[in-house]
C-alpha cells in the first residue's frame, strides 16, 4: 500500500543531525522507518500494521532530527491522527476497447467470491483499491484480490449492459443477492459479451486480501 505521491518523490537527504563518522546519514529520515512522536494522542485498537492512516502535524525543523540518537529526536511531530481503517475503501479495474470476455478467473454459480483475472493484454490503467489518501496497485499483490458481497440489508450488486462502442447503458439490473448476481454474471458473460468497467465500495482486508462490497457493478458491452 502506497501514498498517492510515493515515497520516491522525496529526498531525505540533511534532514536529520550528523551521525557518527562511519554512518554520517543515520539521523536522516526514511521513508520505511519515519519517527513519529504522537505525544498525547489517543492511539486507536484498529492502529496497526497494514492499516492506512494520515498523521497531521510538524516536520522537524531541516538538519535537527535524530531517530538514534539519545534523547530521541523524531522525524515529526503529530497533534493529529485520522484512522482509515474504518472508511469505506473503493475497486476500480477497467479494460481498453473491445473489454474482456473474461473479467473474473472461472467461477460457478456456487462462487462466494470473484477473483479479477488482471492478466489481459488490454487492461487499463485502472486497477486498484484506494483508502483514503492510499492507493493498492491490484497487479502487484502476491495473492489475487477476492470480492465478497456484503449480505446486509442495504448492499446492492448491478449488472449494466451498453452497446458496443457506446457510452450509454441499455438496461441495468440489479440484485440484493451476492450469489444471484454471480450466477446472472454466469449467464452474461458467454465468450461473446465482454466487460470493460468493475467498480466497487466496501471495506477491504489488508491482510487476507478480501474485498467486501456493499455495492458493485459490472458494466458490459454488448
Amino acid at each position: 500500500m502506497t501514498g498517492r505521491n510515493g515515497t520516491a518523490t522525496f529526498n531525505f537527504a540533511g534532514t536529520g543531525m550528523p551521525g557518527p563518522t562511519d554512518n554520517p546519514t543515520a539521523n536522516d529520515a526514511k521513508a520505511d522507518h519515519y519517527l513519529i512522536d504522537t505525544g498525547i494522542l489517543a492511539i486507536p485498537v484498529s492502529f496497526t500494521e497494514g492499516n492506512p492512516a494520515r498523521f497531521f502535524g510538524f516536520v522537524t525543523p531541516f538538519g535537527t532530527a535524530a531517530p538514534t540518537a539519545d534523547p530521541i529526536v523524531a522525524n515529526f511531530t503529530a497533534v493529529t491522527l485520522v484512522d482509515y481503517a474504518q472508511t469505506n475503501a473503493r475497486l476500480k479495474i477497467d479494460w481498453k476497447d473491445p473489454g474482456t470476455t473474461a473479467p473474473f478467473q472461472p467461477f460457478t454459480n456456487e462462487s462466494t467470491a470473484l477473483t479479477p483475472d488482471l492478466t489481459a493484454t488490454n487492461l487499463g490503467w485502472k486497477h486498484y483499491v484506494s483508502v483514503g489518501p492510499l492507493q493498492v496497485d491490484l497487479t502487484t499483490l502476491t495473492t489475487p484480490v477476492q470480492i465478497e458481497g456484503d449480505k446486509g440489508s442495504t448492499a446492492l450488486f448491478a449488472i449494466t449492459h451498453e452497446a458496443w462502442g457506446s457510452m450509454t447503458p441499455n438496461s441495468t439490473t440489479t440484485y440484493s443477492s451476492f450469489a444471484d448476481f454471480v450466477a446472472a454474471l454466469t449467464t452474461a458473460l458467454d465468450s461473446t459479451n465482454t466487460a470493460e468497467h468493475v467498480v466497487a465500495e466496501g471495506t477491504y482486508n489488508n491482510t487476507t486480501g478480501v474485498f467486501t462490497a456493499t455495492h458493485m457493478a459490472v458494466v458490459l458491452e454488448n
